[in-house]
């Protein structure tokens, strides 16, 4: 079932971390996000590449290295979810792994920029100066820090880090990983690109470059982000994790269904309070039955999960007798 979480009176799907759907999510998000950068790798070979390091002959291998440095990166963040932060060290950290093999110079990967560069199709020239860099860098990780609201901080990083050019290269590609980081940490779907238009997203950086205006890039950041949103919850069928209170209780939910239908024609509490006696549960139930089929009040105490999800909406019985609920 795809459950929403809401976030100031709106909902969206929350979010299963990368790690439970590999295939699904890291492959999608890598595909879609080299595929930004000019990665001619179609979603199979990039699935293949990942999954069986099959690389493409035909193609460029900084392509296959671009793929599988991305994953490295998400890997990362999923790993060190609970602990990472918009610091310094991890956004380096993310750099590195995103950089790694493919700039000239190994000593500028997961480190701040320390020469002048520019943009292509674009004026602006962003600060050179090595040390107005580094202090730049420090504003730009104090002010997300000073952020609340996740889909703030999200677009921020996806802004400041190539407005600033914090690193040599691989600015656009660091952002849109950290730009997850937010969002995945509030439990919220992530950002995995896929329907973000390429040419608009080009466009809202020159027009951030260019007039210091967000405008475009916020309505390319919102779109993408909503019909991603909204596509999440099909992703989410598919990998949903069952619960362990679901597992444990599997067998004693099963015959306990079987013997209500089949031979006692209703919902017995004494008698599934003896199975689960006979099951060698130590699970103390208590139930407030007003009549059959009515609303009934359980409450559930055991050194075991909680088997009350196991048995709401009474699985054993919804298509036999609907009016009964737990």
């Amino acid at each position: 079932m795809n459950q929403a979480c809401s976030y100031n009176n709106r909902e969206y799907y929350c979010t299963i971390p990368f790690a439970e759907s590999p295939r699904i999510q890291s492959h999608l998000y890598t595909y879609r996000c080299t595929n930004c950068e000019g990665n001619t790798y179609n979603f199979l070979e990039t699935e293949r590449l990942i999954r069986f390091g099959q690389e493409d002959s035909g193609k460029d291998r900084k392509e296959a290295v671009m793929i599988l440095n991305h994953k490295e990166a998400i890997q990362y963040v999923v790993e060190h979810l609970g602990a990472i932060t918009i610091s310094r060290q991890d956004l380096f950290n993310i750099h590195a792994l995103l950089a790694n093999g493919l700039l000239a110079d190994l000593a500028m990967a997961g480190r701040l920029r320390h020469m002048p560069v520019g943009i292509t199709h674009s004026s602006f020239r962003p600060p050179g100066d090595q040390f107005v860099i580094e202090e730049e860098f420090g504003i730009l990780i104090e002010k997300t820090a000073a952020i609340n609201d996740p889909f703030e901080q999200s677009f921020f990083l996806l802004v400041h880090i190539p407005y600033l050019q914090a690193f040599d290269d691989i600015n656009k590609r660091t952002s849109r990983i950290a730009a997850n980081i937010p969002l995945l940490k509030a439990d919220l779907a992530p950002m995995p690109y896929l329907t973000m238009d390429d040419n608009a997203y080009i466009e809202g950086l020159i027009g951030i470059y260019e007039l210091n205006n967000v405008s475009l890039l916020r309505e390319v950041y919102i779109d993408a982000y909503m019909t991603s949103a909204e596509n999440y919850g099909t992703l989410r069928a598919e990998v949903e994790t069952p619960e362990k209170t679901a597992l444990v209780y599997r067998d004693f939910v099963r015959e306990a269904g079987r013997r209500s239908v089949l031979e006692w024609k209703a919902f017995r509490p004494a008698l599934i309070m003896a199975m689960t006696t006979e099951a060698g549960r130590q699970v103390r139930l208590y139930c407030d039955f007003t009549h059959l089929g009515s609303t009934a009040q359980c409450t559930f105490s055991s050194s075991l999960p909680d088997p009350r999800r196991c048995i709401e909406n009474r699985w054993f019985l919804a298509d036999h007798q609907k009016g009964l609920s737990v």
